[in-house]
């Protein structure tokens, strides 16, 4: 009799186990959404800002923004992107523990989150100020980051975090 009471709370432990776990992982993947959603509207507030900035202009998209800009303008707001780029990044990459890729943080690598916001934000000044590279990788990231932040509170396996 003894036994099978021991069984049954197993049994029970198992099933508390696996509702808590599932539980945590909803939550923390709708953290993980309302989170990553925030960064997008803050990098689309960036780059828009920089443009304004940079171009002068306020309204239409990037082109018309470029467009109505004169053309020294441009030319200074592609240097001025790329001085900024080049000396953010000799100072962020220089150092060997500053950057942790996203494949790396899915193996379980901690992204430091000063450098990572600071990586992403360069990237997105860059691009506003005329780069001509993607955007994606900086939300992405960042994302990435919190991520991993988020699945650390709840304990989120890096098996699920896949």
């Amino acid at each position: 009799m003894a036994m099978r009471t021991m069984e049954s709370i197993e049994e029970k432990l198992t099933v508390r186990e696996q509702a808590c776990s599932a539980g945590c992982m909803l939550l923390a993947t709708c953290i993980q959404g309302a989170g990553t959603g925030l960064v997008g509207v803050f990098i689309a507030h960036l780059i828009r800002d920089v443009q304004i900035l940079g171009f002068g202009h306020d309204h239409g998209g990037f082109l018309e923004i470029a467009l109505e800009a004169d053309p020294y303008r441009r030319m200074i707001c592609v240097l001025s992107g790329g001085l900024i780029g080049a000396i953010a990044w000799y100072w962020l990459r220089g150092r060997p523990t500053y950057l942790v890729s996203v494949d790396e943080s899915l193996k379980g690598a901690k992204m430091p989150p000063v450098a990572t916001v600071l990586n992403a934000m360069v990237q997105d000044i860059v691009v506003a100020l005329g780069g001509s590279f993607g955007r994606e990788a900086a939300p992405r990231e960042i994302a990435a980051m919190w991520g991993g932040a988020v699945g650390d509170v709840f304990r989120v396996s890096s098996q699920q975090r896949k």
